[in-house]
């Protein structure tokens, strides 16, 4: 049955707590999570969990987390290594696999022994773990192919037939939960032993990956830029300096002038509402700043461009603040028409460095 019926505790006063109650309660809370990973989420890996050959040639598989078939999230915590590389045979491919485990732990005495019960202790937790493990390639996964769009009339049609072709996918049946226990493959790589002192390791073909809003919204934000791009180059815009250029200003206070940037047409004539992006030389873009510098940065530092973007007027021109930093000396801004590859420097010197 694709969709399971759910069941959980209706608490009244004085109702026995026994084990059945308490592992429905465990059931019911995890059958709606591991539902809804499967069905929204889907499966795949959702971070790290690249597999690498160390320096020692042995195979490693990076500390990451994934989530299968079923839905259940598999979390591997630190760095392991894939002992059974050596048992494929030379000039042959494997499909190294990761898998939901569960650990039965921790034994305490058991109050109340019965018939389950062995030498009066029991393990009173149960550790979620994973297991690796090299497959044999079956003929269905020896060539896959990445995912693709399905939907090939969306862009062309209008509102009312987009909204359609959406239900007509969702309206399909639903997928069903795999029997547990079961295989639960999430395929991490294709490894190759092309000799028995050389391994070879493919990560990309046929690796699912669960995408995150956050990286989600940074391809929808490349798909605009690119979508802008396309209509930039069609109309010839170009962007030139006006003002601001060639400063020189105090440390940790904004210039007297503002930066200006002037957007026109093919005919020189200015163009009003153009997206305009201005970036310090060393602070990286507005939306594609990696994380582990974002997060080196101090919380409540000050912005140095205000704003960073805006629009042009009906002059066709965007301007924008600049508050210098102590270092270097000589410090830059670049700025460009979002969409567009094209940009203008601007330059200022600090006067007390």
């Amino acid at each position: 049955m694709a969709l399971p019926r759910f069941e959980r505790n209706n608490y009244f006063y004085g109702k026995l707590l026994d084990v059945a109650a308490l592992s429905q309660e465990q059931r019911y809370y995890n059958g709606k999570r591991w539902l809804l990973n499967r069905l929204v989420t889907g499966s795949g890996v959702l971070c790290g969990l690249d597999v690498v050959v160390d320096g020692d040639g042995s195979l490693v598989v990076e500390p990451g987390a994934a989530i299968d078939s079923a839905g259940r999230e598999i979390v591997v915590p630190s760095a392991v290594p894939v002992a059974e590389v050596a048992d494929i045979p030379e000039e042959e491919s494997r499909d190294l696999c990761l898998a939901y485990a569960e650990v039965l732990t921790d034994e305490v005495p058991v109050r109340v022994p019965d018939c389950d019960s062995t030498n009066n202790c029991a393990c009173g937790t149960v550790l979620e773990g994973y297991r690796l493990y090299l497959r044999e390639i079956a003929e269905v996964d020896a060539d896959p192919e990445p995912p693709t769009c399905a939907l090939d009339d969306f862009l062309s049609a209008d509102l009312t037939e987009r909204h359609k072709l959406i239900l007509e996918r969702i309206y399909g049946v639903c997928p069903d939960a795999p029997e547990l226990p079961d295989d639960g493959c999430v395929r991490l790589a294709r490894v190759t032993r092309d000799s028995p002192e050389s391994i070879r390791v493919d990560s990309i073909t046929g690796t699912a990956a669960v995408l995150s809003h956050a990286l989600l919204y940074e391809l929808i934000l490349c798909l605009a830029d690119r979508v802008a791009s396309l209509e930039l180059e069609q109309l010839g815009y170009t962007l030139t300096i006006v003002g601001g250029d060639g400063q020189t200003g105090s440390a940790h206070h904004f210039l007297d002038e503002p930066l200006a940037v002037e957007v026109q047409d093919r005919g020189g004539d200015p163009v009003r509402d153009v997206f305009v992006e201005f970036r310090v030389a060393d602070e990286g873009s507005l939306h594609g700043l990696p994380d582990e510098i974002r997060g080196r940065m101090p919380p409540m530092s000050p912005p140095r461009l205000r704003p960073r973007l805006t629009r042009t007027d009906d002059k066709g021109i965007a301007v924008t603040r600049w508050r210098l930093a102590r270092r270097p000396e000589t410090q830059h801004v670049t700025a460009r028409a979002v969409g567009s590859a094209t940009t203008v420097t601007f330059s200022a010197t600090v006067s007390d460095c």
